[in-house]
């Protein structure tokens, strides 16, 4: 089963996820606007060709999507130095901007130099989350936001949240099986700090062990996938040894038969089939699981497993005045949703200067009547003083 031996690239890769940096690159652009409801998205990206002179109704590439209730354009930098064109770009346009290139020495492809620009305004941020135009695969990416104004006599604050929802529910083995939550973490996302204090050859002794556990923690899940379209197909299966529901309630039994969870470098399928063999004394389920059917949906759960590993997102944020105590938002990338939600949070005040000159005038004009009343009242007893003499 030549497709789905590649699902082995999956379990050497899914170790080294933090180091992982390919795949196709998004950056991606939040603007808050005064109001403290509304905003605006923009994308950044690179896309085929053929999309830049047909533009399609829905643009994009390996993971973002934007269909025509987007603005889309196109330019070679984000600057302004060069202006932003419509989209699709004409043949002459494409073929002026290949020759250009070609005489300054480039030799890569034209669309690698051309920025897609997609704009889209939201009358909410929650409307602007639940629009999310970014998918592993087949899998949409899902995120929910929130946005809060707070009006003070000097000041406003905006607080703006979006939480970008983790993908655990890809593995059917949830990775605290193996590590625990904090382990998890520290290795997708590098927090928290586990190791302060140890020595190097401590620290490389306890992260050989846990990249070890999340080698097993993802060999059991490819195990798993396999495991689950069988048992789909069960009726296929002649002569059965066991029923469904015990098929089904065997399985990690089934699995630690094998040294799968051990030998990431190896076939899946071939494990599985050896597993189930050893384990049933029997080859009722080979036809099955080399089935067309069983190659494609395990290769289409591979896909979304590659999608996540070479996912990442530049996310930025513009929001009303400055920021306060906020610091740069780290790469969005697949490892980072693989234990917990990622959050990007952000506070920015607008200082009110019209309230300083009301306050500074207000106090003028306390200090004024004051004064006013003072200089009265001395006139009067001053007066009253001269008559009693």
């Amino acid at each position: 089963m030549k497709t789905i031996s590649r699902l082995t690239l999956a379990t050497l890769l899914l170790p080294t996820l933090v180091a992982c940096k390919g795949g196709q690159g998004i950056e991606m652009m939040t603007q808050i606007n005064n109001d403290g409801r509304t905003c605006i998205r923009t994308l950044y990206f690179h896309t085929d060709s053929a999309s830049l002179v047909s533009s399609p109704d829905t643009l994009g590439n390996d993971y973002a999507h934007v269909g025509r209730d987007w603005q889309r354009r196109w330019s070679l930098t984000k600057t302004t130095e060069t202006p932003d064109l419509d989209l699709p770009m004409t043949s002459a346009q494409y073929d002026s901007l290949r020759h250009a290139l070609r005489q300054q020495g480039y030799e890569g492809r034209v669309e690698d130099t051309v920025l897609v620009i997609a704009t889209r305004h939201f009358p909410t941020v929650e409307a602007m989350s639940a629009a999310l135009p970014i998918a592993l695969d087949r899998l949409p990416l899902a995120a929910h936001s929130t946005l809060r104004k707070r009006f003070r006599w000097f000041y406003t604050d905006y607080t703006f949240s979006e939480t970008f929802t983790s993908c655990d529910s890809l593995f059917t083995i949830p990775i605290t099986d193996f590590v625990t939550a904090d382990e998890a973490s520290y290795w997708f996302t590098g927090t928290p700090q586990l190791y302060q204090g140890q020595s190097g050859a401590g620290i490389k002794e306890a992260l050989d062990d846990m990249e070890q556990r999340i080698s097993r923690w993802f060999n059991a899940n490819l195990f798993a996938d396999i495991y689950a379209q069988i048992a789909l197909r069960y009726d296929m299966v002649q002569e059965a040894p066991v029923s469904l529901e015990q098929f089904m309630a065997q399985r990690d039994s089934v699995m630690l038969t094998t040294d799968l969870l051990n030998e990431p470098a190896l076939d899946v399928t071939q494990f599985v089939g050896r597993a189930l063999s050893d384990y049933y004394h029997t080859t009722a389920y080979a036809p099955v699981l080399e089935s067309p059917e069983v190659a494609q949906t395990i290769e289409q759960k591979y896909a979304i497993y590659a999608a996540l590993v070479g996912f990442r997102l530049q996310y930025a944020l513009s929001m009303p005045g400055h920021f306060i105590g906020f610091d740069a938002v780290p790469p969005l990338t697949g490892e980072r949703l693989v234990p917990h939600d990622f959050t990007v949070s952000a506070t920015s005040r607008v200082v009110h200067v019209w309230a300083f000159v009301a306050t500074f005038l207000l106090l003028l004009l306390l200090l004024g009547v004051l004064a006013y009343r003072g200089g009265v009242l001395y006139f009067l007893g001053f007066k009253d003083s001269y008559l009693h003499m």
